[in-house]
């Protein structure tokens, strides 16, 4: 059976656990200070699967679901999350999220054998967000016979900025500290220090960074 393994720092409300396999384990490894989990499911459907909290972790009001085998779920240190999802349907996938990263109601999904998504450290990813490195359905070349909508895995690196309602397709890689406006569709490579927005993207400015603070001058 599935099992929590945690040390005395960590706090559970309304917590909820399904499991459907073997070896499957959800570890809090707070060490010296509080995660906090609230109303939150995870659904867990194989073997060999894991999901690690670390510690100062704040999560709320999700849903974890796994089917599959050998799957990776990390919430980094101090990681924030309050609504939404984290989902794999796959064996040998990840989906890694760096600390101090911050996200609210998104959507984070992955799909297909040894496919990931990787978020960096101090992000900070808003309402509607969607992200998902595969279709979950097939488009087949009616010629060759063969499926052309494979996954293809996901990063965005360190200190990215998503804004509302973004939608993050397979294959693409946001550099450092770039901004990504509301409502835009990313479906290519954005590169660091960049303001990226429109559907489909368009980098509308370089060299740039951005703050969590705000620092408007009187």
């Amino acid at each position: 059976m599935g099992q929590f393994i945690a040390n005395t720092y960590y706090f559970f409300k309304n917590v909820r656990k399904v499991n459907y396999g073997s070896d499957n384990l959800i570890l809090v490894n707070t060490q010296d200070e509080f995660a906090f989990l609230s109303n939150t499911l995870f659904d867990i459907r194989g073997n060999n699967n894991i999901v690690i909290v670390s510690c100062g972790v704040y999560i709320a009001d999700i849903k974890i679901l796994v089917s599959g085998d050998n799957n990776k779920i990390v919430f980094g240190e101090k990681v924030q999350m309050s609504g939404g999802c984290l989902w794999i349907n796959g064996s040998e996938c990840q989906i890694v999220i760096g600390k101090h990263t911050t996200i609210n109601e998104a959507i984070i999904g992955v799909s297909e054998k040894q496919s990931s998504i990787i978020i960096g450290e101090d992000c900070m990813l808003a309402h509607g967000i969607d992200i998902r490195s595969g279709d979950s359905h097939s488009i087949i070349d009616l010629i060759s016979n063969q499926r052309i909508n494979h996954a293809r895995d996901i990063t965005i690196d360190n200190h990215i900025w998503i804004a509302a309602n973004c939608h993050i397709l397979k294959g693409v890689c946001i550099g450092k500290n770039s901004v990504i406006g509301a409502g835009s569709i990313v479906t290519k490579d954005i590169p660091e220090n960049s303001i990226a927005v429109d559907v489909p993207e368009i980098v509308r400015r370089e060299n740039i960074t951005w703050l969590r603070e705000d620092v408007s001058q009187s």
